[in-house]
């Protein structure tokens, strides 16, 4: 029996499927309420944003400061992101790693600052069927790494905004 089942895993993490998809962040599950994550930690300040409310929420991920946002739609919990600093990425990285398994996709690159130094950027995605989550070593800036996790119907509906106000934008020329 444990050999089926190793082997099932097995077989799963090579057609790229992300066996360790949460349904939380932090214990908040998704579709919360801005009220019932309260419960479960602590955020700091909450305000409006585009029809959304977001709260702040700060918290040490193996000794690395992390400022984090939670998004809630139409009072349900839909998005978190969150930076830290670019220089504990890698232990982030080995974190996310342990708690979520191998990422399903990966790419490097190269990015570069205002002084046109460059860097080794990794990004990391995984997705499943629910949860999109993406850690990436550098965001806006090299001194921050970023990561966020979202629903997948967050996650497309954001896209499908983008696509119209890219083609607004394309229309407007």
């Amino acid at each position: 029996m444990r050999w089926i089942l190793a082997s099932l895993v097995m077989l799963f993490a090579q057609a790229g499927l992300w066996t360790q998809e949460p349904n939380s962040f932090r214990s908040v599950p998704f579709g919360s309420t801005q009220e019932e994550a309260k419960k479960i930690i602590k955020m700091d300040l909450c305000f409006n944003s585009q029809g959304d409310r977001i709260c702040q929420s700060k918290f040490s991920l193996a000794n690395t400061a992390v400022n984090s946002l939670f998004r809630f739609k139409e009072d349900q919990f839909v998005l978190a992101s969150g930076d830290f600093p670019s220089g504990s990425y890698s232990t982030v990285r080995a974190v996310f790693i342990d708690k979520y398994g191998d990422p399903t996709t990966s790419e490097e690159s190269v990015v570069h600052n205002n002084a046109g130094a460059s860097f080794n950027q990794e990004e990391l995605n995984w997705d499943g069927p629910k949860v999109h989550l993406y850690l990436g070593r550098y965001g806006s800036k090299v001194t921050e790494g970023v990561f966020w996790i979202e629903t997948q119907a967050e996650r497309q509906q954001t896209l499908k905004e983008i696509e119209a106000s890219r083609v607004k934008a394309k229309n407007d020329l």
